[in-house]
């Protein structure tokens, strides 16, 4: 593992030069590595990008979706960059954003699936930093429980089980998945 400075505060530019991005996201200037999943993470994002994929492919005027960390830039001096594990963007929002450059803004749904390794206090964090850069909706799947959050910026969390519908609000409108087929 890379060993950071106490004062020493990290760019975007510095973990692309350093060929660090692979490795980890960036949270104000501060290193945090990116673990990888063990199957069941795998299997439930495969799950949740798979149902997303198939209903946007009968609204494609709706925007792009993202997986495997997408990298997008919630904030500048101190530089944050986090990667979901599924994201959607609007079409709206990507009209002249180039592909090959990291997007300015969080996706406007933001998914995370909970893994071993992560620390509800640190997955909180990226929620809250998700949510204060635009996100509209945020998605916790939580696959040893099976249930999902549900965070929106006015702060109102929800949490839906087995026989819950997960819908996508007004952001992905008529997108409806029954939880339990989440995490089948």
């Amino acid at each position: 593992m890379l060993m950071q400075a106490v004062d020493d505060l990290y760019t975007i530019e510095d973990l692309e030069r350093l060929r660090l991005v692979e490795e980890y996201e960036l949270d104000r200037g501060v290193l945090v590595p990116v673990s990888q999943g063990k199957p069941v993470h795998g299997r439930v994002v495969g799950q949740i990008f798979g149902e997303l994929f198939v209903f946007l492919k009968t609204r494609p005027d709706l925007g792009c979706l993202y997986a495997a960390d997408t990298g997008f830039i919630l904030e500048r001096q101190p530089d944050t960059l986090r990667g979901a594990d599924v994201a959607f963007v609007r079409h709206d929002r990507l009209v002249g954003v180039s592909e090959d450059e990291w997007m300015e803004g969080s996706p406007d749904l933001a998914v995370e699936v909970l893994s071993g390794g992560d620390r509800p206090g640190q997955v909180k964090k990226k929620v809250r930093q998700y949510l204060a850069s635009g996100s509209r909706l945020v998605w916790v799947l939580e696959p040893r429980r099976q249930r999902i959050h549900i965070y929106r910026p006015d702060g109102i969390v929800q949490v839906l089980r087995g026989g819950d519908t997960l819908d996508g609000d007004n952001v992905l409108p008529g997108f409806r998945l029954a939880v339990a087929d989440v995490f089948r």
